[in-house]
């Protein structure tokens, strides 16, 4: 019976290992990402919250990811140079990993900011790159979603 008693206790410190010093279970830096993705829509407060706790807690591809997220929560609450400005941010990360994907999509996000608040021509050229990254990378299935958006592009220029 005491054996069972001190598994027990065992187990049970275990698992307040595994709790944080609020009492709630401790959350991975990745749930994190994944709910401030779901929450830029819904609670951008929340979604940039967050992402600055990713970007000062995680690893540089972690801090690409919270810094793509603050470009589209950003974006959508208006604040269009902050978002800009973080997209950039996400953009040089993804570049000094050598991710190639990972910085076409978010150049092609920046472009989409541009090309919805009328600067189409900055589009354009964000577009072009995120294009060349695709096809350096061969994603036939991005190269022609690119096109399509550089099609619009030109048809809001005019």
């Amino acid at each position: 019976m005491f054996r069972a008693a001190r598994i027990f206790i065992i187990i049970s410190c275990s698992l307040l290992w595994a709790v944080n010093g609020s009492g709630q279970e401790a959350v991975s830096i990745d749930e994190k990402i994944a709910t401030a993705d779901q929450l830029y829509k819904k609670d951008p407060e929340k979604a940039i919250g967050l992402a600055h706790e990713i970007r000062n807690r995680g690893d540089r591809k972690q801090q690409a990811i919270a810094d793509y997220i603050l470009l589209k929560t950003y974006e959508r609450i208006g604040l269009i140079d902050t978002a800009a400005f973080f997209g950039l941010e996400a953009i040089e990360i993804a570049r000094e990993l050598g991710s190639t994907k990972k910085e076409a999509k978010f150049i092609e996000r920046l472009a989409r900011l541009y090309r919805n608040i009328g600067e189409s021509q900055k589009a354009l050229d964000l577009y072009n790159r995120a294009l060349g990254l695709y096809t350096d990378v061969s994603d036939t299935f991005k190269m022609g979603f690119i096109e399509n958006s550089i099609g619009i592009s030109y048809k809001k220029m005019g």
